[in-house]
């Protein structure tokens, strides 16, 4: 059973990497596509490259400084990487931003 297990990550492990060289080499071609930004993000997020994850989330919020995906995204990097008050003030711009939506949404 450890060996089917070890296989499967492995196959995960080699799938994620496509996705990230993938993700890179469009960057290469477009690099202020914040969509791309965030899906490379993530992808690093879910490998546990959490500084490079915080690398593109702050590149795409860039792009996008009024997203507040993007802030909730880097305000849970910076809890993987054990620095919660950062955590906490980021969480706060993202649910100001969510309130803004919603107020201007149901003006």
């Amino acid at each position: 059973m450890t060996l089917k297990t070890d296989k499967l990550k492995h196959n995960f492990t080699i799938i994620k990497n496509q996705k990230i060289i993938d993700l890179e080499q469009n960057l290469i071609l477009d690099d202020t596509n914040s969509d791309l930004l965030k899906q490379l993000g993530q992808e690093h997020f879910d490998t546990g490259n959490y500084l490079r994850a915080l690398n593109c989330f702050f590149k795409a919020l860039s792009f996008e400084p009024k997203n507040a995906s993007i802030w909730n995204k880097l305000a849970v990097v910076f809890i993987k990487l054990g620095n919660f008050s950062t955590a906490i003030d980021l969480s706060r711009i993202a649910y100001r931003l969510i309130n803004q939506e919603q107020n201007t949404a149901s003006s």
